[in-house]
Parts: structure tokens; C-alpha cells; sequence
């Protein structure tokens, strides 16, 4: 019967010791969906503004509380200007367009509108631009990738 309680201990403090966090790291890499790696690179890395063709067109249909989607797009300018178009799709769509220019933050990767387009924050990674929330910090959550506009192809 102590042999039995020896073993158990034993079976019970394997599986509260702490894992070998190198193969879960390489198999979650793998398993990575795209997006995650389009992503801008870490820090020390060239920032977004220097290596990735940035400047396009950019579209989607981003989440929306009181109609059915919000059909952006939202254009980005070598000189740094940018033209925002948002139609709320409802019975009757609503269309909102405004220009204006945008600042890239200090870490190159990240823009701000200006007041003309709300101040938003956008990441901008390859082909792809996600929105932040109003400090300028990535959405988290389920939801946070249906706030990202595709970058469309040139004609």
C-alpha cells in the first residue's frame, strides 16, 4: 500500500512541475495564423515606415454596434496625407469622407490621424493595417482582428 501512495505523490509532482517551454513555443509558432505573422517586427527591428511598402489603398468592413458593418477604406499617402471614407451600411447607407494628414509615432510603426479623422491609431504591418484603441495600444480580444483593413491590390 505505500508503494501506492509513493507512486501517486510521485504521478502528482510530475504533473505540477513546470514544462519544458521550448517545444510549446515552436509548436505554437508553427500553428501561428498569417496575420500574426505580418505583424510588424519586434523592437531593435526595422520599424514599418522604413521597410514595408506602406503607402495604398486599404479596405474592410469593420465591426458595428448599431447597423449591420462599416465599409472603410482608408488611404495612405507617400506625402502623409490620408483619406478616410466610412459607410455605415444600414437601410440607408451613410457615407462620411475626410482628409487630412497623418504622423507616424515614434517606434515606426504605428500612425495617428489627425483630428479630421478622429485621431485614430492604426498598426501598420504587411498589406495590412489593424486599428488600436484611443492610447494608441493594440486591441485584445476575440474580436480585436476585425478591426484590420486589407491593403488592396495596385491597379
Amino acid at each position: 500500500m505505500k508503494h501506492y501512495v509513493w507512486i501517486a505523490a510521485a504521478v502528482l509532482l510530475a504533473a505540477c512541475s513546470p514544462q519544458d517551454s521550448a517545444v510549446p513555443q515552436a509548436a505554437s509558432a508553427a500553428s501561428a495564423p498569417a496575420a500574426a505573422v505580418s505583424q510588424p517586427l519586434a523592437d531593435g527591428a526595422h520599424p514599418s515606415r522604413d521597410v514595408l511598402d506602406w503607402a495604398g489603398t486599404y479596405r474592410g468592413k469593420l465591426p458595428c454596434g448599431s447597423c449591420e458593418a462599416i465599409e472603410t477604406e482608408l488611404v495612405l499617402q507617400q506625402d502623409g496625407g490620408y483619406r478616410l471614407v466610412e459607410t455605415y451600411l444600414e437601410r440607408e447607407p451613410v457615407r462620411t469622407e475626410v482628409s487630412g494628414r497623418f504622423e507616424w509615432l515614434d517606434d515606426g510603426s504605428r500612425i495617428r490621424l489627425d483630428a479630421a479623422g478622429d485621431r485614430r491609431y492604426y498598426l501598420v504591418g504587411e498589406n495590412r493595417i489593424w486599428g488600436m484603441d484611443a492610447e494608441g495600444n493594440r486591441l485584445e480580444g476575440e474580436m480585436a482582428d476585425l478591426y484590420s483593413l486589407q491593403k488592396a491590390e495596385a491597379p
